[in-house]
């Protein structure tokens, strides 16, 4: 027997006098399949090895199916008065849960244990699982920062500089440079085989924070829109002017799917993240590598989503369920072996130049994703309280101005108006 199950099983007898066992508190964590099998098959093992060494609790993972099927199970069960301990929403599928409080502010369970989580993570981090009243709503499981993905293959038939060696002269005006000399219309016929840029439908907002302006007063719960402001057509005219020129494929058109950068036609691709990888090219299908985001008028900033747990704040196991996030979450080892199995970017700060040897098929430049989240600029995507009907509002408008339907200024406008009177509510 070796001389760890030899010290579990000292635990249990430890544990249990005359036969009767102690009193266990159960936490229940409900989370949901669209993280992947990776994050689950995390979870289940280690709340085998969390149980074996905390005899007073025991960890029950839940897992529900699609994200609407989980935010509709979390509902039935909060209003049940049956609410799981710990959730794992990513700050989207969250949002009103953020705003309204369902998850509880961890920041006297951070002080109370000493753990300065800004020092632990990034200031990145930090502003992305900070609450309007300087709350903490979560402890982070990872980070996505989105960065450049170019092809070396076709950069090096178009004779062009890696994006990794231009340092601050990747900006918006290389960008369109080198995707003019990667589009390649070999038949004439007006539908590339070779495109210079992926998806610049994606992810537009970057583009507006890049030119130094805000959608909205504030990131979390907004109450002001400034959809009306100049640097909005600003920002979307760098992605417009690539789709109308023809070096940049455009949404909704026939066959686009199969362009996306993974299937080696595309020069490069500025809305892609560390999922991708693990996803797509863990194989490396080509030879690839990856840069910090391109730089706009003001700043190189990019978006970054921080996938979270939550403590839910009716629960009744508040102590047990944190102990439990703490070794989910800020655990170094159990950090490292979530890296190794899911191939996501680590969310601590000491685990950033191992990455790569937990995950050996990552690009040479893995830490330009590291880079971009440190970049001044660099934030996460707007949580609303509404998503769904400001989304309404502003993704068919969005959807006309890349299709030529219609003017940036126009849709900027009916936006303003619609959103605003969405906010005022």
């Amino acid at each position: 027997m070796t001389k760890r199950w030899s010290f579990l099983l000292a635990l249990v007898l430890v544990c249990t006098i005359n036969g009767i066992a102690m009193a266990k508190t159960t936490v229940t964590h409900f989370h949901y399949s669209g993280h992947g099998p990776a994050w689950h098959e995390y979870l289940v093992e280690r709340a085998e090895i969390f149980n074996a060494t905390h005899p007073d609790i025991e960890v029950q993972v839940m897992v529900s199916g699609s994200s609407s099927e989980y935010i509709t199970k979390f509902t039935v069960m909060l209003a049940g008065g049956t609410p799981p301990d710990v959730t794992d929403f990513h700050p989207a599928l969250g949002a009103p849960y953020i705003i309204d409080g369902t998850f509880e502010d961890l920041t006297p369970y951070l002080q109370r244990d000493g753990i300065d989580l800004l020092r632990a993570t990034s200031p990145a981090v930090m502003s992305v699982l900070s609450t309007n009243t300087g709350g903490v709503w979560g402890l982070p499981a990872d980070i996505f920062p989105v960065v450049t993905f170019y092809n070396e293959e076709l950069f090096d038939k178009a004779g062009l500089r890696y994006p990794k060696d231009l340092g601050n002269e990747w900006n918006w005006e290389q960008v369109i440079a080198s995707a003019r000399k990667l589009t390649v219309d070999a038949n004439g016929d007006g539908t590339p085989e070779q495109w210079g840029v992926d998806r610049m439908w994606a992810r537009w907002y970057m583009w507006i924070h890049q030119t130094g302006h805000q959608l909205y007063d504030r990131v979390i719960d907004p109450t002001k829109s400034y959809w009306n402001d100049p640097h909005v057509a600003q920002g979307l005219e760098f992605p417009l002017s690539m789709m109308l020129e023809g070096i940049a494929t455009k949404p909704n058109t026939p066959g686009v799917a199969q362009t996306y950068f993974w299937f080696g036609r595309m020069g490069m691709s500025l809305v892609d993240g560390p999922g991708s990888i693990g996803a797509y090219l863990r194989e490396k299908p080509f030879a690839y590598n990856i840069a910090p985001q391109v730089r706009g008028p003001v700043n190189a900033g990019t978006e970054i989503t921080v996938d979270a747990y939550e403590m839910i704040s009716t629960s009744s196991n508040k102590d047990a369920a944190w102990e439990w996030m703490k070794f989910i979450s800020l655990d170094v080892d159990s950090h490292a072996r979530f890296v190794e199995l899911t191939g996501r970017a680590p969310s601590l700060a000491q685990l950033q130049r191992r990455y790569q040897q937990l995950c050996p098929y990552l690009p040479s430049n893995y830490m330009a994703f590291f880079e971009a989240t440190a970049a001044a600029g660099t934030q996460t995507n707007y949580i609303h309280r509404d998503a769904s009907a400001v989304n309404a509002v502003i993704n068919p408008l969005i959807n006309q101005i890349f299709t030529g339907a219609i003017p940036i200024q126009t849709a900027a406008a009916q936006i303003h108006e619609q959103v605003s009177a969405i906010l005022a509510q």
